[in-house]
């Protein structure tokens, strides 16, 4: 027997849904079984719901360890759909259930210093490599000492080129049965930034480097925003033949359902106790895009409006809730001085997606009424025209969604 919406169910500390701040990697070493690393692995205590890019990147991972063949990955979409999140979410898999290493930076943090030109990287990566060499347990890795010994790691390291840095640790990890996984995210902070081109271009070339040198242990995972792609190719980096190109996309509608319904069975034991029925999950798309973040920030909201309400989540009480959410903010985009007609007006537009007839308009209102509408057209930011229609211009729109749902 299917089991009703239960009001008392829906518990504001019991919300599955993550507020708007993405998930950032942690910058860091981190090994099980280590000594004298300070850095603290801490794992996601997220809900995570396994969509496209984690099961590609967890499949990609499987693939390296069945293998013990390091593979090269970059992994890119845009923002708000999920790549910090599924970097990290792989990182508990690497940490968790692989004997494997992890060296993680997310570029946010050190891209001033990047933009200015050093070697900051290539020092950073060298440091941290050999710190994990130095942590590795002597009474695990019985052979440590020895393969220091064969290729200088600790010993010998001035002098050595960055190539052949890289070339003894794959090679010394190798032996020691490791895989060490350098990950960094958020690529198009020094990619796509007002660094010169010069400076940017030597820190792709130094990525590229990292992987036609290594192949026997080390494991190269990027990731930022599809503009990269394009920056790489115009500045004549080609990393196609050596990455593998994961792309994010967006959910679909059937995939939005599922990714919700998934969630809120992390908290809610049966399907007819979920806030959002199938109507309200296919109008959550159509508001979102499919875009997992905005979707994540939606239905956190929609279930606090639940909670406090002791409603489902129906067409109407999405409406309501949309109204009220939108009406302050539109009312901030047109100007101080807009008419609640006029902000009622493109409300409805906004959330119909859908054009209006300018003739049936003039019939349906009152003189004051469509005046204030053509005020709205002629003020040239707010309606377009298609045809014999009015339209939200594609500005206002984009407005709306970056203040709505980010």
């Amino acid at each position: 027997m299917l089991k009703n919406f239960s009001p008392e169910l829906i518990e504001i500390r019991n919300n599955p849904f993550s507020s708007s701040k993405s998930t950032a990697i942690t910058d860091g070493v981190f090994m099980k079984d280590t000594i004298g690393i300070n850095d603290v692995f801490i794992p996601l205590t997220l809900e995570s719901v396994d969509v496209g890019l984690i099961i590609s990147l967890s499949k990609k991972l499987q693939d390296i360890e069945d293998s013990k063949n390091p593979q090269n990955i970059l992994v890119l979409g845009e923002y708000g759909q999920g790549k910090s999140f599924s970097l990290k979410k792989i990182q508990d898999e690497i940490y968790t259930k692989h004997n494997g290493a992890i060296i993680s930076y997310s570029i946010g943090g050190n891209a001033s210093v990047l933009k200015e030109g050093t070697d900051y990287f290539t020092k950073k990566l060298m440091s941290d490599l050999e710190l994990l060499f130095k942590a590795l347990d002597a009474t695990l890795y019985l052979n440590k000492t020895a393969i220091d010994l064969k290729y200088s790691l600790t010993t010998s390291v001035t002098g050595k080129t960055f190539h052949q840095f890289l070339e003894a640790y794959d090679n010394a990890f190798q032996e020691l049965g490791i895989t060490v996984y350098i990950f960094i995210d958020e690529l198009d902070k020094i990619v796509i930034s007002d660094a010169p081109e010069s400076i940017i271009k030597v820190f792709l070339e130094d990525l590229k480097l990292i992987a036609d040198t290594c192949g026997k242990s080390l494991s190269l995972i990027i990731a930022g925003t599809q503009n990269c792609l394009v920056k790489m190719n115009n500045l004549s980096v080609d990393y196609s033949q050596r990455f593998d190109l994961i792309e994010s996309s967006y959910l679909t509608k059937q995939e939005t359902s599922s990714y919700i319904s998934k969630k809120c069975s992390s908290k809610l034991d049966y399907v007819g106790y979920h806030p959002f029925d199938t109507e309200v999950k296919n109008l959550i798309y159509s508001l979102t895009g499919g875009n997992i973040r905005k979707i994540e920030v939606l239905c956190r909201e929609l279930w606090f409006h639940s909670s406090r309400n002791k409603v489902k989540i129906s067409r109407e009480e999405l409406n309501k809730f949309m109204q009220t959410k939108l009406f302050e903010l539109v009312k901030k985009i047109l100007s101080r001085n807009a008419s609640n007609h006029q902000i009622s007006f493109v409300i409805g537009l906004y959330l119909k997606k859908d054009r209006v007839g300018i003739s049936s308009l003039s019939r349906k209102l009152s003189k004051q009424k469509f005046r204030e509408i053509k005020t709205l057209f002629e003020e040239g930011s707010i309606l377009t025209t298609v045809g014999k229609s009015y339209q939200l211009s594609e500005t206002v729109k984009d407005s709306i969604n970056s203040a709505l749902l980010d």
